[in-house]
């Protein structure tokens, strides 16, 4: 139907010369039918449990900060979620100076000279860095580039998040993870990093 996304083909195949009878092909559409309808409930349920994983994350973020208002607690409060709801993800939270990102807030099994360079600081122009900036809106940067935005490739990660943390109309500090085991996010873990996203910046807009 119109919208819908062609998510795969099943393939009716006879190894000899055959005639497709119209009971044949009543059979196969009603099997084709009955694929279809099992896929959507399954495409339902995912849905589902990514919302429920994203409340879970928002509810827990929110619980866990309660009326703190230090920016530094509050970040420490997101990486330390994110990292333990979403198995292998690394996070950084880094306030701007002058014309770099500079590391405040980082999660424990970040590479030591990875580390180093984010503590010096990361170009405010680096390309996704500044994407996330500028737009206001999270950056999912699949099959991450780590080397064009100015930080070396190894040790660095496959795919990365920029989340810009907006309060009173200006990005002053952005929220980043990345994972170094895979090239791309699944939507769970999109939705969990989004909620807790929102749960920080909520929290960092009351701080002011």
């Amino acid at each position: 139907g119109q919208g819908e996304a062609r998510r795969g083909v099943i393939n009716f195949t006879t190894f000899a010369p055959y005639q497709w009878s119209k009971v044949d092909q009543a059979l196969l559409e009603t099997l084709a039918q009955g694929l279809w309808l099992a896929l959507e409930r399954a495409s339902h349920l995912r849905q589902l449990e990514e919302e429920r994983a994203s409340l879970a994350a928002f509810a827990a973020f929110t619980e866990a900060v309660g009326t703190e208002q230090d920016n530094v607690k509050l970040a420490e409060q997101a990486v330390t979620l994110l990292t333990s709801t979403l198995s292998g993800l690394s996070a950084t939270f880094y306030e701007r100076l002058g014309d770099q990102w500079v590391a405040r807030v980082w999660s424990d099994d970040i590479d030591p000279d990875v580390l180093t360079q984010l503590k010096a600081g990361v170009p405010v122009l680096a390309p996704d860095f500044a994407r996330a900036a500028q737009s206001g809106k999270i950056v999912f940067a699949d099959h991450w580039d780590a080397a064009g935005n100015a930080l070396p490739a190894p040790g660095m990660y496959r795919t990365a998040a920029f989340i810009p943390l907006v309060v009173d109309g200006e990005t002053r500090q952005l929220l980043a993870a990345g994972l170094q085991h895979r090239s791309t996010f699944t939507e769970r873990e999109r939705g969990i990093i989004r909620a807790v996203a929102q749960g920080l910046n909520l929290a960092l807009e009351r701080a002011i």
